[in-house]
């Protein structure tokens, strides 16, 4: 009798224990929960990519800086652009002569906007990460010599601006140098739409002159994989 009383009372006691353990698993949970409390800190950083344009090698720079939640989330801003300046070679009709040229443009390439993203286990020496970034920005075309010596873009030396939009969606790896900076390696895809602007050139094939429209750029030539390295500084502890 008192072993069956005994082991009734372990089953009383152990009851709420075990719906306590359940209650607290079965808790309304967040992304920006931490135990009832959220930090906010924040980052900012240097931005170097890899891609291709118009199927020419192209290194693009820029920054980046977001506000950063319990070491997790992060949503903020960024502005990058080319520095190699890819040759694009064209013919095109020229007004003043009347007739085609073929001549050496250097592609320009900006954009910036959002870029937000989620780090996984951030207290990890090495751990894992995605981003992506939505930015809107223009594809421009100067003259080369101009761009080679300097001068000021322009209405006479800039012979267009194509207004695009781009996202950029990426997975990373990161490593904690500090507690205040880190490096991250990401491998990513821009698309980049509204590649579409056009200019003229002369056309001889139907056995008369003909003034033909025609597109600068594939709808897809800035499409490329990427290959980044960020350097950030900010609040990671």
């Amino acid at each position: 009798m008192i072993k069956r009383l005994l082991f009734l009372s372990v089953i009383i006691i152990s009851v709420p224990s075990v719906k306590a353990q359940n209650e607290s698993s079965d808790e309304f949970k967040t992304l920006f929960s931490n135990n009832g409390k959220t930090s906010v800190s924040g980052f900012g950083g240097l931005i170097t990519e890899f891609s291709s344009i118009d199927n020419n090698f192209a290194f693009s720079m820029g920054g980046e800086g977001a506000v950063l939640f319990n070491q997790s989330f992060f949503f903020g801003g960024y502005g990058m652009g080319t520095t190699n300046f890819p040759t694009y070679e064209l013919t095109e009709y020229n007004w003043l002569l009347d007739q085609n040229l073929t001549v050496k443009k250097n592609i320009i390439f900006g954009h910036g906007g959002f870029y937000t993203g989620f780090v996984f286990m951030p207290n990890k020496p090495i751990h894992f990460g995605v981003s992506s970034k939505f930015g809107w920005g223009a594809i421009s075309l100067i003259d080369e010599f101009y761009n080679s010596n300097h001068y000021p873009r322009n209405e006479i030396n800039e012979t267009m601006v194509d207004p695009i939009f781009v996202i950029t969606p990426q997975a990373e790896i990161e490593m904690n140098f500090t507690s205040w900076f880190k490096i991250n390696f990401g491998i990513g895809y821009r698309i980049v739409t509204g590649v579409d602007a056009t200019y003229f050139y002369v056309t001889t094939d139907s056995g008369a002159n003909a003034l033909v429209e025609k597109t600068y750029f594939e709808s897809d030539a800035f499409n490329s994989a990427t290959f980044s390295i960020g350097f950030v500084f900010g609040g990671f502890k």
